[in-house]
């Protein structure tokens, strides 16, 4: 009774740990496996074999021979085949520079096992706010030359004018629209200011 009992008990905490293992991610796992060892032969302007690999879609469309993917079964999946060289010819190339590690490749074969799904829409990416460690001025947009030699460096919302010494005026002009574009007329009467945002007219 009581190896019985161990038994049983190893068996539950087996089945406890791989239900707690993260199942296969199509838009963190395999698309990037997809970019880094497939896409350079398989892109929507280089289809070898008629085969696409950029969405799931696109994988489910499959090739000029047909399917390479089948939901729920690796075993019947040619993507699979390919990849771990049980169909011919084997994908990525000998002459590839990366090839997938099996553990890799397992993976993909996990994520055609639950389903294969596409989970991108589900994804947050969140860009870090990078503050500068100290004080920086606001990037130069655009510069025009005067007859005179002075510059105009336009900012986002003013524009400083810079001669041989330094800055002469310092926001000059100051606008509450972000600036992209300025000119000088060629008798330096005359400044050009372009501004707006996208989107709007």
């Amino acid at each position: 009774m009581r190896v019985v009992f161990i038994s049983f008990a190893a068996f539950l905490l087996g089945g406890n740990t791989i239900a707690a293992q993260e199942l296969p991610s199509y838009g963190r796992h395999i698309r990037p496996f997809l970019a880094k060892y497939c896409l350079e032969c398989h892109n929507a302007k280089d289809a070898k074999g008629g085969l696409v690999l950029e969405s799931l879609k696109d994988i489910l469309e499959g090739s000029d021979n047909g399917a390479v993917l089948t939901p729920g079964d690796p075993e019947k999946s040619k993507l699979v085949m390919l990849l771990d060289g049980s169909a011919k010819p084997a994908m990525p190339p000998a002459k590839a520079k990366f090839h997938p590690r099996a553990e890799e490749i397992a993976l993909v074969r996990a994520w055609i096992k639950a389903g294969a799904k596409d989970d991108s829409k589900d994804i947050k990416v969140a860009i870090p706010d990078i503050k500068p460690r100290k004080p920086v001025a606001a990037p130069v947009v655009s510069l025009a030359a005067g007859p005179t030699g002075d510059l105009l460096a336009a900012r986002p919302h003013g524009i400083q004018i810079i001669a041989d010494d330094g800055i002469k005026s310092d926001n000059a002009v100051v606008l509450a629209d972000p600036i992209t574009a300025i000119a000088i007329s060629p008798h330096d009467s005359i400044i050009a200011i372009g501004t707006g945002r996208p989107g709007r007219s």
